[in-house]
């Protein structure tokens, strides 16, 4: 079943507002990152914020990642990589 991914990251923030709804539920959430491997209709837009929305097949999980010693963000993850590929996936970007 797809999975609706909206967020915004308002002006001088640093981290992302997530609204993730999947099989009739919604959560919200406040990450660092986000990942999506594959998506559907995605719209990305916004002058004072950064917003938008993806549609994805996949499955979605919030990912607390060990970036650097003691930094740790937290990242939500639509994707089927492991921890270690997400670690060296968001330490590049």
């Amino acid at each position: 079943m797809p999975t609706l991914i909206r967020w915004i990251k308002p002006k001088g923030a640093e981290e992302y507002h997530v609204t993730v709804i999947e099989k009739g539920r919604t959560e919200t959430f406040v990450v660092d990152d986000i990942v999506v491997d594959s998506g559907v209709d995605i719209r990305i837009g916004g002058k004072e914020t950064t917003r938008g929305w993806v549609v994805t097949p996949e499955s979605c999980r919030i990912v607390e990642i060990e970036t650097l010693p003691g930094i740790k963000e937290k990242v939500l993850a639509c994707t089927r990589k492991t921890i270690r590929e997400l670690r060296e996936l968001v330490k590049i970007t």
